[in-house]
């Protein structure tokens, strides 16, 4: 009866020895899953868009007209007589019809009438556009362009600036701008803009 009470001891010994391996090695594979479930995934390298390059910028300066300007070295640039206008197309714009994808800005030098100032000039300008039926877009009002006052309005899609520098003549910019395709056209147009200056030589 001894002899059998010390086996079956042993049995129970055996079995419990057989038992704690086998939770351990339960515990073994559970923890290398709960590793393999949180481990961090390998990180792929992204390629972030470049932000836009800076536009690089030339200096027109013109004394006959009497002007100077920064603008984007992509532009055309063409004088014919006392007007200079420059020009950029977007990618949609068909080179047979009207600006509907680009710039077009112009500054010319123009006489006014003996008396007449730069705001009767516009104003005269704006009532006869309007009795021609052209829809005025911008109402007439003051703005600054290179330091001297003068008047804005915007007509069908254009808008005209004046300013008279010296007596008895003005400079008119004019400038419009389509951008369907969000090429920040508008923004040029600004910077073309906040960079005119009257040189003291202009006029004739």
């Amino acid at each position: 009866m001894k002899n059998n009470i010390l086996a079956g001891i042993g049995l129970l010994i055996v079995a419990g020895l057989g038992l704690g391996a086998w939770l351990l090695f339960q515990r073994a594979g559970d923890t290398d899953k709960m590793a393999q479930g949180t481990a961090s995934p390998t990180s792929k390298a992204t390629s972030s868009a470049s932000p836009t390059p800076s536009i690089s910028w030339k200096l027109y300066s013109n004394e006959d007209i009497g002007f100077s300007m920064r603008y984007p070295s992509g532009m055309e640039v063409i004088q014919n007589g006392e007007v200079v206008t420059f020009s950029q197309s977007g990618p949609s714009q068909n080179k047979d019809r009207m600006l509907s994808d680009g710039i077009s800005l112009s500054v010319e030098r123009e006489r006014l009438v003996s008396g007449e100032t730069v705001e009767k000039f516009m104003r005269a300008e704006v009532a006869r556009r309007q009795s021609n039926d052209e829809e005025i877009i911008e109402q007439l009002h003051s703005v600054i362009l290179g330091g001297y006052s003068g008047y804005e309005y915007g007509v069908d899609g254009l808008h005209l600036i004046a300013i008279s520098p010296q007596e008895g003549e003005l400079i008119r910019v004019s400038y419009t701008s389509e951008d369907p395709m969000n090429q920040g056209f508008a923004a040029i147009v600004k910077e073309m803009l906040d960079s005119f200056m009257v040189l003291s030589a202009g006029g004739k």
